[in-house]
């Protein structure tokens, strides 16, 4: 049985090659996957879906990732006025903007900060507690 750091990198490449099959208007199911793994094959490919999809459509934050380290980098979160202010420069995700679609969080300088990837994992995969 390969280990589980082996899997992880096999699956990911594979996974990865079919976002570049996709990106190029191949079909996905051309992408070599070693037999063992060929199982998951739909769920890569959804994978790679998605975060093609992402990659289409940005969500821009005000604010740049740099200026908030250098503003925050000595913060502990126990100032409540400093944080205020912290807020109130830096805005969080508006709450009432519903992302849901796969998109791509970006500072206003272009840095990803993070990927919103709903509905990826199949609910059979998720773990509950």
């Amino acid at each position: 049985m390969p280990s589980i750091i082996s899997t992880i990198r096999t699956v990911g490449i594979a996974t990865r090659r079919m976002f570049d099959a996709m990106k190029y208007g191949l079909d996905p199911i051309d992408v070599a996957l070693p037999s063992e793994y060929e199982h998951l094959r739909p769920e890569l490919a959804r994978i790679a879906d998605r975060v093609l999809s992402a990659s289409f459509r940005h969500y821009v934050l005000d604010w740049d990732s740099q200026a908030y380290y250098d503003v925050t980098r000595t913060q502990d979160g126990g100032n409540f006025a400093k944080e205020v202010d912290f807020r109130e420069q830096f805005r969080p995700l508006d709450p009432g903007d519903t992302i849901r679609d796969p998109c791509i969080i970006v500072d206003k300088k272009g840095h990803v900060e993070g990927y919103i990837l709903p509905d990826t994992i199949e609910p059979k995969r998720l773990v509950r507690s």
